[in-house]
């Protein structure tokens, strides 16, 4: 308990030396963000009655995400509050200007709007800014489609789509071209005074990749505070080699990590990653030998396993991915012949992790073309877990379990 507490004060000691050293002069100054957005009220018509929320802009929501380096907003919108291509150009016009009197700095550009089709035009201005090195972050659509829209969509823009506590948000665009995730979800209450005994609390809630770009402009704009010469592609690199994977994604990066990106290019920020893992190991352990405690002090001995991978599997993912394949690999390599035993791999493939789900598809299905009597074991094995598989709003066991099974029953033509 002593350790625990030691490593508990070191934490806090440290979070809080973070936020105490003086950054570096002229820190603050070295990065600016502009914002390209509208600057229109956001709201829907179902949402009018919130009074204090009806003026609410979407750029408005857009910049206080991407966080106080934002030094300005261009307003694109036409008279009806729709995007004026016209006054999109000559907003990225504006930044090419901006940049020539400002060389010395560097800057983000985060454009969470969207066109259906490029125009020679804006692809000109977003190369000529990408080539003198502005970071251009830019909201992939919200059509659920499977393609990127403009400017996301240029090799030149960091492109960014939604997710939620499930996965890739429904409303996201999914694409291998989309460069990374963020949450895409922006909250905000405001309270009113009424009275001396009143008061009166809105909440509004929106939805799209817009709020999910300016999350990521916020984390870029941090990195070059900390390294200014990092590039596109650099940047990039880093954020999808510290992201953290997101269910149903078929995009090239997964959901951004704020403090494991920095710790990439800051020995400061390693050091704090480093302490929140041993946080959160330490955290895990305390839990599954509490429950162990109350187990056995109740004699409740069922709940102590599956608690205990709950817990470990939410704080530390990758390790749990790593544990998993390994029990794979060690129970293939010990071919394995009956029911019961193949079971084992059933059982591996419906723990909802998709690379898990993955290796021990291949495995079973390798595994059934063995022999036709250990591929009707197979089918057996599948049929006998499927009984008991769940299937609700938050898990679907069901699925690889009959997907494994069609693909055993209906192998594809070689």
């Amino acid at each position: 308990m002593k350790k625990t507490c030691i490593i508990f004060i070191i934490f806090l000691v440290c979070l809080f030396t973070s936020m105490i050293i003086p950054k570096r002069k002229g820190s603050q100054d070295s990065v600016n963000v502009i914002v390209i957005d509208s600057l229109s009220a956001t709201l829907s018509e179902r949402e009018r009655f919130l009074s204090q929320f009806s003026l609410l802009s979407h750029g408005e929501a857009v910049s206080s995400l991407a966080g106080p380096s934002v030094d300005q907003i261009y307003n694109v919108d036409d008279a009806y509050g729709e995007v004026d291509v016209f006054r999109y150009i000559d907003a990225l016009r504006d930044v090419d200007n901006w940049t020539g009197s400002n060389s010395r700095r560097r800057l983000v550009v985060n454009i969470s709007l969207c066109l259906p089709i490029k125009t020679r035009e804006e692809y000109s201005l977003i190369r000529r800014l990408y080539n003198k090195g502005v970071i251009i972050v830019a909201s992939a659509g919200n059509d659920g489609a499977d393609a990127c829209k403009y400017p996301a969509a240029y090799d030149e823009v960091i492109s960014v789509a939604a997710c939620d506590i499930e996965g890739i948000a429904g409303y996201s665009n999914n694409c291998k071209s989309i460069d990374i995730v963020a949450y895409g979800e922006y909250k905000e209450t405001r309270t009113r005074t009424d009275g001396p005994m009143q008061q009166t609390t809105e909440t509004v809630i929106l939805h799209g990749t817009s709020f999910s770009a300016p999350r990521v402009s916020s984390i870029v704009v941090d990195m070059l505070k900390i390294k200014p010469s990092l590039t596109k592609d650099e940047i990039v690199e880093i954020l999808q080699k510290s992201a953290a994977k997101v269910n149903y994604s078929r995009c090239a990066g997964g959901k951004v990590n704020r403090l494991a990106a920095l710790a990439q290019i800051s020995a400061k920020h390693k050091t704090m990653l480093n302490i929140k893992n041993i946080f959160m190991i330490t955290i895990t352990v305390l839990s599954g030998l509490l429950i162990a405690a109350l187990a056995l002090y109740f004699g409740i001995f069922f709940i102590i396993i599956p608690f205990s991978m709950y817990v470990f599997r939410l704080f530390l993912p990758g390790t749990y991915t790593r544990i998993q394949k390994h029990r794979l690999k060690k129970m293939m390599s010990e071919n394995p012949n009956t029911v019961d035993e193949i079971k084992k791999i059933v059982k591996i493939l419906i723990c909802q992790d998709e690379d898990v789900e993955e290796a021990a598809k291949e495995n079973l299905i390798s595994l059934s073309k063995k022999s036709e009597q250990i591929g009707w074991r197979v089918l057996a094995a599948l049929k006998q877990v499927l009984v008991d598989a769940k299937m609700n709003d938050f898990i679907d066991e069901r699925k690889p379990i009959e997907d494994v099974k069609y693909a055993i029953e209906y192998p594809t033509p070689q």
